[in-house]
């Protein structure tokens, strides 16, 4: 049997959304208008939105999708943001570096997975 191209290139877990990052990056390479990060005000910060960017896309693959979840309830749980939004007030409590990288991948997996929940003529375009 022969194996995938991506799955070559791309050989550990994740292999689509691996594939997706470095795209991003080639993208970049290629159009420097598109070049996100040519701001950064110098190469740690460069690398840590780097880092912060790939750990995003790797968590839109949909076998994190319930790890995500549970940790999701159990942060809001701990912390008691839903008690906090309720009345208006900013939690304030995700101040730790994973805290601030988990609600990032949160937030671009459940946009990533949105299209359901879009009206039906969005929907089947985007399918």
């Amino acid at each position: 049997m022969r194996a995938n191209s991506c799955a070559l290139a791309y050989r550990w877990p994740s292999v689509m959304e691996s594939r997706h990052a470095a795209a991003m990056y080639s993208l970049i390479e290629k159009n420097p208008d598109c070049d996100i990060l040519q701001s950064m005000p110098d190469e740690k910060t460069w690398w840590t939105v780097r880092k912060r960017c790939v750990q995003m896309i790797l968590h839109t693959d949909m076998t994190k999708h319930f790890e995500m979840v549970s940790k999701c309830e159990l942060m809001c749980d701990m912390k008691g943001c839903v008690k906090e939004m309720r009345k208006g007030a900013d939690p304030g409590s995700f101040s730790s570096d994973d805290d601030k990288q988990f609600l990032l991948n949160l937030i671009l997996h459940a946009s990533d997975i949105s299209n359901p929940c879009k009206p039906l003529d969005v929907y089947k375009d985007w399918v």
